[in-house]
């Protein structure tokens, strides 16, 4: 009801501005009182604008011209503790998108397709606009992004929204649930260095789209990397989801993980839930590494074998992998004694599991099996990767 109520103030502020407003604030530009006022200005697209919301000035519009079809980015950064919402306005002055509010100094991204050619208004205000109380400075960007295309299913986004802030992608997993699996996978990531890990799940059978921040609890366990090093989980370091399949068919299972917020740092994950029913039994998985991380860093991805008697081994496009660290992947570093431990479970690997080093942002697919169709088991995927430092210079 609050975000209607918000929403309704927005449309009458937006639609009461006087036309004659551009002209007023133009002839007097240089008078320091309107100076002070709603701004109605001229925005390219591939420019950035830099403004002040206040009490007397809750609003800009910043007017654009929009060919149907064109895709445009719109991003506000907002500082001094302004809360900033973004809008658009069709050339009839109809809202035809809003974001969602934002928090003070944060930065907003709204991406919007032009549905027809005109003069369209890209507002940049404050929450709650005349209600609110929030002030500040704010940058406004606009960047094309490209014409409409077909939908590509290897698509990956960047950033994606996640509960009330953003995620920069760091990895992207897809594959279909298996009848041989053991009825529910559980995703569990831990952060180091200041990255606050998520969760975001889709299922093309479903139609679901779910995204989990990190723990505002401690979600208690330890980790340790392939180099040795580790720690204990500390409070929104950890997040934690189980997909139960309850007998329901989710079809393609989407998963990404992300750093919440623009936080950078290490990660390691782990995907409990997959079997190898029989030696000659073999699961498929599309694994692809983040564009922002893969600027900078690579992806290590292995297949861990579980209490059992499967000798885990990975398929891929130009070799495969039977023992991390030795033989034909010796440059796949070997995780002996790395994993996580939970209360009530751990993956750790040793020196028979089987992994591969992913440097591109090119979608790989994995085959996973036994070596030499000999064993079976249960196994984890174990992910190790890292979401660097955003540069908005860029």
């Amino acid at each position: 009801m609050m975000n209607r109520i918000i929403l309704l103030i927005i449309i009458m502020l937006l639609i009461a501005l006087p036309v004659t407003a551009q002209d007023d604030a133009q002839d007097d530009a240089q008078d320091d009182a309107q100076d002070d006022a709603p701004q109605v200005q001229t925005l390219g697209i591939g420019m950035s604008v830099e403004a002040t919301i206040s009490d007397a000035a809750p609003f800009d519009w910043w007017q654009i011209e929009g060919a149907a079809g064109d895709v445009v980015n719109v991003t506000i950064e907002a500082y001094e503790g302004l809360a900033p919402i973004l809008a658009v306005l069709s050339p009839g002055g109809d809202l035809v998108n809003r974001s969602a509010d934002g928090t003070p100094n944060g930065t907003l991204r709204m991406r919007f397709e032009f549905p027809t050619d005109g003069t369209y208004t890209i507002v940049a205000a404050r929450v709650g606009v005349n209600e609110g109380t929030t002030t500040g400075r704010y940058i406004l960007n606009v960047e094309r992004v490209s014409a409409p295309a077909p939908i590509d299913p290897s698509f990956q986004e960047v950033v994606f929204p996640c509960a009330d802030g953003e995620a920069i992608t760091a990895v992207t997993l897809k594959f279909r649930q298996d009848a041989g699996d053991l009825g529910a996978y559980r995703i569990t990531v831990f952060g180091e260095n200041g990255l606050l890990p998520v969760i975001r799940v889709l299922s093309s059978s479903q139609d679901s789209d779910y995204c989990i921040p990190p723990d505002e609890d401690d979600l208690a366990g330890t980790y340790t990397f392939p180099d040795g090093t580790g720690g204990v989980s500390a409070v929104r370091t950890g997040a934690q989801l189980t997909i139960n399949t309850g007998g329901v068919d989710l079809g393609e299972i989407t998963l990404i993980i992300g750093g919440f917020d623009e936080t950078s740092g290490r990660y390691i994950a782990v995907i409990e839930g997959f079997a190898i029913e029989t030696g000659t039994d073999a699961d498929s998985m599309q694994v692809r590494l983040g564009a922002l991380p893969a600027e900078s860093t690579s992806l290590l991805v292995y297949m861990v074998g579980g209490d059992n008697r499967l000798d885990p081994t990975v398929l891929f496009e130009d070799g495969h992998c039977d023992d991390a660290g030795r033989r034909v992947c010796a440059d796949v570093p070997a995780i002996n004694g790395a994993g996580v431990t939970l209360s009530d479970s751990s993956v750790i690997g040793d020196r028979f599991d089987a992994g591969m080093v992913i440097s591109d942002t090119l979608p790989h697919t994995l085959t996973l099996t036994s070596f030499s169709n000999r064993t079976n088991g249960s196994y984890a995927i174990m992910l190790v990767g890292e979401v660097p430092p955003r540069d908005f210079g860029d």
